[in-house]
């Protein structure tokens, strides 16, 4: 059964591909290439809290192309700059793991999630300021945590690029807050690092404190770019697909090992630029110049690094 979309989706993949020695696919059978495509989409049903589809890379780059554009324009804006999560993927013939197509329950209210009750309490009372104060879509109840750092994410397992597909796509992210989460805020004494805040010990238990957090520099729906450039942990999710894909399964994302990020960037066309932070950045002895810092390539990833480093 052919989709009005097929044609479409093909001459803009063989576009973006053109030129790279990764090959999407070749002219002719685009139809059938991505039918292939939305098959596995709808091994997914409006009911899933909980799947992986196995993506071979090629599938991949067609569902971010096609149903992940406002988050490619967002890591386009910043520089090429990629978002990350820690992931347990799918194993191909031989051990390494392929992409997948995933819907993963948002965990971040969950005690086992940082291992702390604090932490979830904290969530929970974030989650509810944003909704009612801040109209965020966006919460820890309804998103995942992603972040521009593939070391930071993988502590939570393997370090995915992370495309949310479907529409539309929605985030929240603190500008004075580089970390959603500080164990030094459960501390009796309170603190916390420098970059994330200090803040007396369970703060958030005073509504008017927990909204003066916010108040300051909570950010919805916008400056995506400057929080992917600037290294914050964003909470973000997706709406349903669109067609041709199977409609009625929101906060789909489609996650590619790290190991593929230069395949990944030749299929997108997104190559990763030297970018400033705008941030302030600190160490522990206090503050450290802007000037000082950039973002170069890590081993394939990129990260904050000394300027001449």
């Amino acid at each position: 059964m052919a989709t009005p979309a097929c044609p479409q989706l093909h001459r803009r993949a063989i576009l973006v591909a053109a030129g790279s020695a990764f090959v999407l696919a070749q002219a002719g059978p685009a139809c059938a290439a991505d039918q292939a495509v939305i098959g596995k989409v709808a091994r997914l049903t409006s009911s899933t809290s909980e799947a992986s589809v196995p993506l071979t890379l090629q599938e991949a780059v067609r569902l971010i192309l096609s149903q992940g554009q406002p988050i490619l324009n967002g890591v386009k804006e910043a520089g090429g700059q990629f978002l990350y999560r820690g992931e347990t993927l799918p194993a191909e013939r031989g051990g390494a793991s392929s992409a997948a197509l995933r819907v993963q329950p948002p965990d971040l209210l969950d005690t086992s999630t940082y291992g702390s009750k604090a932490a979830a309490e904290y969530f929970a009372a974030l989650d509810a300021m944003l909704e009612k104060e801040f109209a965020a879509e966006a919460r820890p109840s309804t998103a995942h945590i992603v972040v521009a750092n593939a070391q930071a994410a993988a502590e939570w397992g393997e370090a995915c690029s992370i495309w949310p597909v479907g529409s539309p796509l929605e985030w929240t992210w603190l500008e004075h807050t580089f970390e959603l989460w500080d164990k030094g805020w459960e501390q009796p004494d309170g603190g916390g690092s420098l970059l994330n805040g200090n803040r007396g010990a369970f703060f958030w238990r005073e509504e008017g404190a927990l909204h003066e957090y916010l108040e300051a520099g909570v950010i919805v729906d916008k400056g995506l770019a400057e929080a992917i450039r600037s290294g914050h942990e964003i909470l973000i999710q997706s709406g349903p697909l669109q067609p041709p894909y199977k409609r009625g399964v929101a906060n789909a994302y489609v996650a590619v090992p790290a190991r593929l990020d230069d395949a990944l960037r030749d299929a997108l066309g997104v190559p990763l630029q030297q970018r400033s932070n705008p941030r302030e950045l600190f160490n522990d002895s206090g503050r450290v110049g802007v000037e000082a810092w950039s973002y170069r390539p890590q081993g394939g990833t990129a990260g904050l690094v000394k300027a001449g480093k």
